[in-house]
């Protein structure tokens, strides 16, 4: 309709134009050549008339090749569209043509097989997912009475029916997305493999010692009772239950960490008093400090409550006190701290000196959202550990070289950092060589609970 218009409009101005120059002209020669007025008269009616068959000649000429080209034109574009409607419907992917309103224009059999509706179902049906052209996506396409699949889709601009539109390429992936699901168990079950693996190799080695000690002490016992007087006999003694109490240790903590691994670590829901656990603990390992001549001390400024495990708190704890013990030299000091802490802290560095409130600084984990937590730490001023060593204390059976014999399984603090981050928690260190080091574990505060916060 648009292009009809252009032809009469533009024959219009082209008739207009001719007629306007011949009115002109022949009025202007024909007073210039013939004086006598009736004969110029009956001429121009002549010459009217001559001009009047031309221009209908003309005009019929003109619109005849403008109709002529575009009737070549609309058959170009309809051949154009049949060739472009043939690729598209033989296309092994699924093509789908949607208008400037979202809506579907058409789509080619493997498009039906695709979304499992007809064409008459799909046209002037919403299409339901955005289109931008030059973009690629992946869909997710619930099909009716079959399972979902995914597919990937490319759209580029087009004209359909002569007007703006999109057209969506659409290739089913669902095969290769599984294909690649299953690499990844694959991947994930030879990565567990190789870590059970090596699970095993260090249990094993790390059994292996004391087992080879206590066979030795207990064989010398055997072998040399009769010649050994009262005192050594004791002493073999002390050192196969300390051996054994090594092993018992290990065994307990490869148990622990077996029971996180497979899922079975009980974690029922109950209020604990941080605080008050922190205290009790530390009044059981006195008696250990104590042999050292080591000051345990335990500040708690208030009731912090948390919702845990009893039992899985108070290994974190215990083991995070025992480590302090077994590195600090004798007359050492520990100080253990349990509050309420609200995050970022003003002071966030790591080991510093005590603060004017009597309390060590608290490392942080970069990790952890801003907010409240209860805070619990053990600062000693043990042998310290080296600035290359830090990323690895955390590891199972990690252990740092402290430049003599301190007994341990190097499953402690792995432990440690596994139940904190079954309660939901976070665990940072400080530590300086030679000058001490600080172990921060932050549990999230239990929930109604009106706690006094201290920053």
């Amino acid at each position: 309709m648009r292009g009809d218009k252009l032809i009469a409009l533009r024959i219009t101005l082209i008739y207009a134009f001719f007629s306007g120059l011949w009115l002109v002209a022949s009025e202007f020669l024909l007073s210039f050549l013939i004086g006598d007025r009736p004969l110029r008269d009956t001429i121009e009616t002549v010459l009217g008339i001559v001009f009047i068959i031309l221009s209908a000649t003309f005009v019929y000429l003109l619109l005849r090749y403008e109709l002529q080209q575009q009737s070549r034109a609309r058959a170009a574009q309809r051949q154009s569209e049949a060739r472009f409607r043939q690729i598209i419907e033989k296309n092994a992917d699924s093509m789908v043509v949607v208008d400037g309103h979202g809506l579907v224009r058409f789509v080619n059999p493997a498009a039906e097989q695709l979304f499992g509706r007809s064409t008459r179902e799909l046209q002037g049906s919403p299409f339901g997912f955005p289109v931008v052209a030059g973009e690629t996506a992946e869909l997710d396409i619930l099909r009716p009475g079959a399972g979902p699949s995914v597919a990937e889709m490319r759209v580029v601009e087009t004209t359909w029916e002569n007007q703006p539109a999109f057209l969506a390429s659409l290739r089913d992936i669902s095969d290769r997305k599984q294909a690649e699901a299953t690499m990844r168990d694959l991947t994930m079950l030879k990565e567990t493999e190789h870590l059970k693996d090596k699970f095993v190799s260090n249990v094993s080695h790390e059994i292996r010692t004391p087992l080879s000690v206590l066979t030795l002490l207990s064989g010398n016992l055997d072998t040399l009772y009769d010649r050994l007087d009262e005192s050594k006999r004791r002493a073999l003694i002390r050192d196969i239950r300390s051996y054994a109490r090594l092993l018992n240790d290990l065994i307990a903590g490869i148990l622990e960490i077996s029971r996180i691994d497979s899922g079975y670590a009980p974690l029922p829901h109950q209020r604990i008093n941080l605080g008050q656990l922190l205290h009790e603990e530390a009044d059981k390992q006195q008696p250990l400090a104590q042999r050292k001549a080591q000051y345990l001390n335990v500040t708690t400024t208030q009731a912090v409550l948390v919702d845990g495990n009893e039992a899985q708190v108070r290994q974190m704890i215990r083991n995070l006190i025992n480590n302090a013990i077994k590195y600090t030299p004798e007359s050492g000091d520990i100080h253990c701290v349990c509050q309420v802490l609200h995050l970022p802290l003003p002071d966030t560095g790591a080991r510093a000196p005590l603060a004017s409130n009597g309390l060590p600084t608290w490392p942080t984990n970069l990790d952890m959202p801003d907010g409240d937590w209860a805070g619990l730490h053990v600062s000693d001023t043990g042998v310290g550990i080296a600035k290359e060593h830090l990323p690895r204390v955390l590891e199972r059976f990690f252990r740092v070289e402290s430049g003599g014999s301190v007994p341990g399984t190097g499953l402690g603090l792995a432990i440690v950092s596994e139940l904190v981050k079954l309660h939901g928690g976070y665990i940072a260190i400080a530590s300086e060589a030679s000058k001490g080091s600080t172990f921060a574990i932050y549990l999230p505060l239990a929930t109604a609970v009106d706690n006094e916060v201290f920053a």
